[in-house]
This record gives structure tokens, sequence and C-alpha cells, in this order.
């Protein structure tokens, strides 16, 4: 590609970028284009034509207004004004919430929400939103309230996610109008709208710089694209560490398939990489400081994120079994699901039966999915055996990186597609830390990335070749447009935010005057056990009062998920008395240190003396 045939200093005349001395060169690709001659220098693509560059601030606003009159208008106008639904959206927003009270000193503790209380360290149950939360916090300082915020940051990780993503396509250098249609289908893809419940999934802000990096470092071996790739790998982690996890995965199928695909004298250049490196470390440049400074900033941020997610996974004994994941690792057919799609579900509902079918909704679309096809045949059979006459400077690169990106796909799909619980995931799923992979699936919302790349290549080949610009920004435009379509006929979950509003007004009238020594317990209310759980910890977090129940990623120990269903008098007090064992076990402060009474709202009659928890046996059974 362009990007990687610019001209690049301390290199050797007839070297390519990122060979070294002596080296042979590292790709057979396009050897047959070894006795032509580079076509002249006016002929070379350029990044910028003079005087066009406003171009490139006009397309991200055509995508930011498809965005707003395809998704966010319609969202965000109705009488449902709130993406998502009661459940793990407002959950969300609670953790959100809970960082801007404790930011503006009014949460005791960062760490330990007043939730599934007194357990402590109850942040770490779910996604902590490390990386994301100053947009909300910002916004509650701004003066807007705890839903306003919420809004300005779910929109905002789209927003980030496109811009990203334009950026990165722009910098490899397909046409202006794919580029744009890239972007929006990569933030604004399918499987997103389909986890639109899930909104921490939105912000994939990095995701774009960590395949371009991890490209350019298998491809070239530059130190400055390893720690390019460690600090955006690291701010991803920090968004979200499950999308985080999966750029790490799949960014490293990228890398090797870059070694393996280009390289030849493998080991030798893996070592020169790493001495190249460490002289880089040793004697950086003023520029290259700075880059090794904050690198070292997101790695050391990230590592204490996920150290404290690996303390407390520790501290609980959470696990997840290989039967719950399997149900969630994508199918053959999971890749045509999307039956949100009006006129794609006839379709999709025929297709046969998954489990847990709303995780497996992973179709990229009509045209996408067409082009990814073309992409995979033309980099796999047609780009090895190109004929001469390309106008591109340096054919090898646009098809070597066409190969690397091909290859990668198909491991990709290998590793992470399965025939009912046999995948070959099952090996990642074992090792520490991505055992938490449950919804396996939702790999496909950061691999678009690498997909959408790879068609671009195919299109810039198509253009160089034949010089068909006006072809290839046609069907970029097509496929804009259609995507923009699809985003506007998928059915999206979200709720009113007066419903909201309406419960948390309820459960703070029967709770009566808040009290920090006193324990609140939700017991009944007209609502799915976790829409009250959630009803009640924004309630309470509301009041500043500690509060029994809780919903999030996890629980505390394996019967309180179950305690949780059906609250009653009895349950709720054989759960307290587990605490004391837990907490006797672990050495954390009793119950009775923290609290004088318990308040117990939807049972009549219930009351639960602190003195009677302590001579009732532990009935919940503990592992951990």
């Amino acid at each position: 590609m362009s990007a990687d045939s610019a001209d690049h200093p301390g290199e050797r005349p007839g070297e390519r970028p990122g060979q070294h001395p002596g080296e042979r060169p590292i790709s057979r690709l396009g050897s047959r284009h070894a006795g032509h001659p580079p076509p002249p220098r006016a002929q070379r693509p350029t990044t910028a034509p003079p005087g066009r560059s406003w171009l490139d601030l006009l397309f991200p606003l055509l995508g930011l207004t498809a965005a707003w009159f395809s998704f966010f208008g319609p969202l965000y106008l109705g009488e449902q004004d709130m993406p998502g639904g009661l459940g793990d959206t407002r959950f969300n927003m609670f953790v959100l919430e809970h960082i801007w009270q404790w930011a503006s000193g009014r949460a005791p503790s960062l760490v330990s929400p007043q939730v599934f209380y007194p357990y402590p360290y109850v942040l770490a149950f779910s996604d902590t939103h490390a990386g994301t939360a100053w947009a909300f916090v910002l916004a509650r300082f701004s003066g807007a309230d705890m839903y306003l915020a919420f809004k300005i940051w779910f929109a905002l990780g789209y927003l980030g996610s496109f811009l990203a993503a334009y950026h990165v396509l722009r910098t490899l250098q397909p046409s202006r109008v794919f580029a744009l249609a890239g972007a929006f289908v990569f933030a604004f893809s399918l499987p997103s709208m389909a986890q639109i419940g899930h909104p921490q999934l939105a912000w994939r802000v990095a995701i774009p710089y960590c395949f371009f990096f991890a490209l350019r470092f298998g491809r070239f071996g530059r130190p400055t694209s390893a720690l390019g790739f460690l600090f955006a790998c690291s701010i991803q982690i920090l968004i979200n560490v499950y999308l985080g996890l999966f750029a790490l995965i799949l960014c490293g199928i990228v890398y090797c398939a870059a070694v393996a695909t280009t390289r030849t004298q493998r080991i030798r250049c893996l070592k020169s990489d790493w001495r190249r490196l460490s002289l880089m470390l040793r004697y950086p440049t003023p520029a290259q400081g700075l880059l090794i400074a904050a690198t070292a900033v997101a790695v050391a941020c990230m590592a204490t994120v996920m150290g404290f997610h690996a303390y407390v996974s520790m501290l609980y004994g959470f696990a997840r079994s290989w039967s719950e994941t399997a149900t969630m690792v994508p199918r053959p057919q999971s890749y045509l699901i999307m039956d949100r799609l009006p006129y794609w579900r006839p379709i999709s509902t025929w297709l046969p039966e998954v489990p847990v079918r709303s995780e497996h909704e992973i179709f990229l679309g009509i045209p996408t999915t067409l082009l990814v096809l073309c992409a995979l045949g033309w980099a796999l059979v047609w780009a090895p055996r190109c004929a001469p006459g390309c106008t591109l400077a340096r054919p090898r690169d646009l098809f070597a990186n066409s190969r690397i990106l091909a290859n990668a796909a198909l491991v990709t799909f290998a590793l992470f597609t399965g025939i009912g619980s046999v995948s070959a995931f099952f090996v990642l799923a074992s090792l520490p830390g991505f055992d938490a992979l449950r919804a396996v699936a939702r790999y496909m919302i950061v691999f678009s990335f690498p997909l959408l790349l790879l068609i671009g290549l195919l299109l810039q080949e198509i253009q160089n070749r034949v010089n068909l610009r006006a072809l290839t920004s046609a069907v970029g435009l097509v496929l804009f447009l259609w995507h923009a379509a699809d985003v506007r006929l998928v059915q999206k979950s979200n709720y009113a935010s007066e419903d909201s509003r309406t419960q948390i007004r309820a459960l703070i009238a029967q709770a009566g005057p808040p009290d920090r020594r006193e324990l609140l317990v939700v017991a009944r209310a007209p609502h799915i056990f976790y829409i009250r759980d959630i009803g009640a910890m924004l309630a309470a977090q509301q009041i500043g009062q500690p509060l029994y129940n809780g919903y999030s990623g996890n629980w505390p120990h394996s019967a309180y998920f179950e305690l949780s269903k059906s609250y009653e008098c009895e349950k709720i007090a054989d759960g307290l008395r587990a605490y004391g064992v837990w907490a006797q076990r672990h050495r954390f402060p009793s119950l009775e240190q923290g609290i004088d009474r318990i308040q117990v709202l939807g049972l009549p009659g219930c009351s639960i003396e602190l003195a009677d928890i302590r001579r009732r046996p532990a009935l919940v059974d503990m592992k951990n």
C-alpha cells in the first residue's frame, strides 16, 4: 500500500522499508513485476492532493450526518429515548454514576460500591469503565443529569470509533469514499446494533490503531510500531476488557500472519526486531522518549486494572465453565443470523437454530458480506498471480497486505467458529484470564475492521489496475448508503427514561429517610428480578444507602444468584449469615460493624435482627 511504500529516512537506496541490511527480499508476492521499473513520480498516488485536504473534513461530516439521521436521531428523540433496556444499560449507568459520585466526594470508596453489601470490591464484578468514565464525569460536572450524561457517553463511543476508523483507513490510502463507508460500517456494524443492550461495546476507539500497528510491526519490525500497538491495546483494554482481549488475540493472529507471509529468515528477523527495540529503549530520540513514556503509563494503568480484576476473581473464586462458553461460540450459520433486520428476518429464522440466539447475530449485511467473500477470493487466488501492468509504485505492498489479512481471516474463522460444542477456541478459553471471554461471538464487532480493510485493498487494486476510480467510488457509496439504511431499519433495543425514573422514585418513597447505618433490601417489585435489583441499586445510590441487592456480571458466591430471584425473609437472613462466614474466612469486617438494622421492602412483617443472624447456621454453600 502507499502508506507502506513512503520514503523512510535512514534506509539504504534499493532497500524496501523495514528490510534489514543484507536481507533477501522478504516476499515473493509481486515478483513478476521485478523487471518493470516503477512509474514516474508524478503517477504515484498521494495521500492528500494539494488544495483538496478539506475533503478529509467533509467526508467525516457526511458520516456523522448519516449517523444522526439513521441512528442517534430516531433513538434519542422518540418516546423510547434511551438505548438498550432497563437491564444492562442501567447497570452501566450505575457504574458510571458511581465513579462520578466518588470523583465528587459523595461515595466513600471507588472500588467498593455499596451494593451486594457488605461484600467488598464489587466494582470488579464487571467492566470498570476505567478508560471511558471521564466522558460521563465531565458531562455530569457540566450540569447534565444522569440520563443525559449517559447519552453523551454512549454517543461519544460510536462517534469516536467512526473517526478513528476513518483516520486509519485514510492513512492506509483507500479512496475517501471507501474510508467513509468502511468507517461507518465498522462503527455502526449490525453486530454492534444487535448488542446495543451492552452499551460498553460501543467504545472501540483504539481497535483500528491496534490492527494498524500490528500489521506494520509484523511486516517491517519497526520498534515504534510495537510501542504503538502496546499503547493502543492497553487503551482498548482500559476501555473494555472484553473487546481489548479480543483485539489482543486477533492482532496477534495478524502479526503472525504478517511474519509468516512476508518474511524469509523469520527467526533472524525477529531477533533483529528485538535488538532494534532494545536499542531504541536505551537510546531514544526525544519523540521516541515521549512514545515510550506514554506507552509505559498506558501499560501500567492497564496492568493495574487487570491485576484488580485478577485479585477479585481469585478472592471470590470466579470461573466460567466451557459448557457455558460453548453455547456462545459462533456456528457457521451465525454469520448469516440477524433477526433484527426486517427484510433479512425470513432468511435468518430459516437457518438452523443456535443456543443463546441473541449472541449469534453477527451478520455484517448483504453488501459487506459479498465484498468480504470477493476480497478473500482475490487475495488468496488472484493476487499472487498478478500480471504486469499495475500502476502501483510498489505492488508487493498491496498484495502482501491483502494476503496477510486473508490468511489471518482464515485462521480467525477457524479458531472462533465451532460445530456444536467442539471449537478450537477451547484452547484459548483454558488459559488464565481468557476464560472470562464468555460471549465469544462478539469478536466480530472487533474483527469487522480488518475485513473492511481487506475490502479496501481490493477496491484499491481495481482502481490502480484499470483506473476505474468511478467504479470503486460507486461501490463505496453503495456500501455506505445501504448500510446507513440498514442501521435505520434494524430493530434496536430502547426504553423510556421516565420508566426508570418512576421505578426509582417509588423505591425512594418506600425507603423513607436514608440512614447510612441501615441496610436496605428490596425483596419484591412488579419487575423481573434483575430489573428490580438494578432499580434498587440506582435508588440506593441516589440516597446514599448501602444495599443488599446487586446485579453484575458476577455474584459474590454461587447461591447468591438463586437467592436474588425470589427473596424470602429466611433466605435473606441465610444470605447475610453466609457473608459472616465468608468475611471470617477472608478476614474482612463483620456485618455488624457496618450496619445497625436491616430494612426489607416488599415483605410485610419481615424483621431481621443482627443477633438472629449470628445465631443462624450458614446454609449457603460457598465454594470460595
